[in-house]
């Protein structure tokens, strides 16, 4: 009921476009369901405050993710369009920023290329460890470029890759709500990709409940 209750409060705050909140707190993450089509990123925040714990480059801008996962299952989150106007950097959080998270990791991010070579979206490729208790994570985007210019609207989505052999599955397992026109051209790195080395977050606990509501 708990879960249920977050869940609601995360879309309920995307809705009402609290990811253009100054504070980068729970109520301005957007809520990722995997297997979603993809939906679009319209605000960033410009760095200040707890954000620049994490950057130490004026004229950043901010977006936070929030994402349901689990232990050993494979993820990746995608972002398109894939111009690279701005430099673009992924930390995995397991709390919001302003409530001083315990675990902040960079994500690898690739290009994910088209079958004509071209790229056609970033792509990052993760998952839990399996002695993890944690079912969800943060990402904070940074997107960057020397002059300080906003970033554009970014579309971003979150697939699942090839399952473990578990016989309990997350409640967002059986989710489809695809649209094929949001989604990029398949290319090597959008594929499943069994038997690839993923790279493991070592977030290991779940946090303490944060202190700015919607829990």
């Amino acid at each position: 009921m708990r879960r249920r209750k977050f869940v609601t409060a995360l879309a309920f705050a995307f809705a009402a476009g609290a990811g253009n909140a100054v504070a980068m707190g729970i109520d301005a993450a957007v809520l990722v369901i995997p297997q979603a089509q993809g939906q679009l990123l319209r605000y960033f925040t410009p760095g200040g405050g707890p954000l620049d714990r994490y950057t130490g480059r004026p004229g950043a801008w901010y977006a936070l993710l929030y994402l349901p996962v689990e232990p050993q299952w494979p993820m990746q989150l995608l972002f398109w369009p894939p111009q690279r106007r701005h430099e673009v950097r992924l930390l995995a959080l397991d709390l919001p920023p302003d409530e001083a998270p315990t675990v902040v990791h960079p994500l690898p991010l690739e290009a994910g290329l088209g079958r004509d070579g071209t790229p056609v979206a970033w792509v990052s490729q993760f998952m839990l460890p399996a002695r993890s208790t944690a079912h969800a994570m943060f990402v904070l985007i940074e997107q960057w470029r020397p002059s300080g210019e906003p970033p554009e609207p970014l579309w971003v989505q979150l697939l699942m890759q090839s399952a473990p052999q578990r016989r309990i599955v997350p409640w967002w397992y059986s989710y489809d709500d695809r649209n094929a026109h949001a989604i990029p051209p398949l290319s090597p790195l959008t594929q499943e990709r069994r038997g690839a080395n993923v790279h493991e977050v070592p977030m290991f606990v779940v946090p303490p409940m944060p202190r700015s509501g919607g829990w």
